[in-house]
């Protein structure tokens, strides 16, 4: 729950400034990102791991209901050659917005273990993020 609006928190999941800011699974740098947000289109942004390794994150663009809805695939390196897909919701709730995100992942525990690790961080960030553009 963040005390912003649905429209503010959706946008800052295709603003690629606002992405390279909180979207880190680890503690790796984002050493690149490219955003096309807009159905059909693509994105991309890679990692830089404290080992020296490229971690590739990519995916397409399904549904852009702004400021309700965002869904995409969602390839990287972890996966394989595995696709799966992300669906992230915005609900308003009083002067706050509620963000749900869902990640159909394949079924394999050590990568669920992973991506909830990893998500968990990414929305923590998040949070902080916006809190530090609101100072």
């Amino acid at each position: 729950m963040l005390p912003a609006s649905p429209e503010e928190v959706f946008d800052m999941w295709l603003d690629s400034d606002s992405f390279r800011r909180w979207m880190r699974p680890s503690d790796a740098d984002v050493v690149y990102v490219e955003l096309h947000p807009i159905v059909g289109g693509t994105f991309r942004f890679d990692l830089r791991e404290k080992d020296g390794s490229i971690v590739v994150h990519s995916g397409h663009y399904l549904e852009i209901q702004r400021p309700h809805k965002l869904s995409f695939t969602w390839n990287s390196t972890v996966l394989g050659d595995r696709s799966s897909l992300v669906t992230v919701e915005f609900h308003k709730q009083a002067d706050s917005c509620l963000m749900v995100l869902i990640h159909d992942l394949p079924p394999d525990n050590v990568i669920f273990d992973d991506h909830r690790r990893g998500w968990s961080l990414i929305l923590d960030r998040f949070a902080e993020a916006y809190s530090a553009r609101k100072l």
